[in-house]
């Protein structure tokens, strides 16, 4: 849960190469600044952070709910809309949310208001088929090597 010292944050999160490490990173820059400051990360899988949300308010103990935690882009506004208790509306936080991108924002607003902070903007992948490749005049094994500006120009071609 959250931890009782004020200069400790409890945190939950997946991916210890990533997020574990870009929450770890995160504190040592900031405890740089913040004498004492510390944080516990416990790793814990998405699907079972949000198993613990809805356990916790189904209790009626948010105590057993850390400080900060990771979710998913495509569970938190459905969390947001079902437990509002357990977020807090951070729109006048003094976070600049215009320094994200629009639509990790939109993940986590609703009703014109912010209750998470975007994290990362995740890996995207593009997916087009060899055959249509082919008739733009791209070589059938060389997707790997095909620029952005490559894929726009096939598009207009066909």
């Amino acid at each position: 849960g959250a931890s009782a010292d004020d200069n400790t944050l409890t945190v939950w999160t997946w991916d210890p190469n990533f997020n574990v490490y870009a929450i770890n990173k995160a504190a040592e820059i900031y405890a740089q600044d913040h004498e004492g400051f510390k944080v516990e990360v416990s790793e814990v899988q998405s699907d079972d952070i949000e198993t613990r949300i809805t356990t916790a308010v189904s209790a009626g103990d948010l105590s057993t709910l850390p400080d900060i935690f990771l979710m998913q882009d495509n569970s938190f506004q459905k969390y947001v809309i079902n437990y509002p208790d357990v977020f807090t509306d951070l729109t006048s936080s003094g976070i600049n949310f215009g320094d994200f991108s629009a639509a990790k924002v939109a993940y986590s607003t609703i009703d014109g208001k912010n209750y998470g902070i975007p994290f990362d903007n995740g890996t995207v992948i593009n997916c087009v088929r060899t055959d249509i490749l082919e008739q733009a005049g791209k070589e059938q094994g060389l997707s790997i090597r095909i620029q952005r500006e490559d894929i726009f120009n096939a598009m207009h071609r066909i």
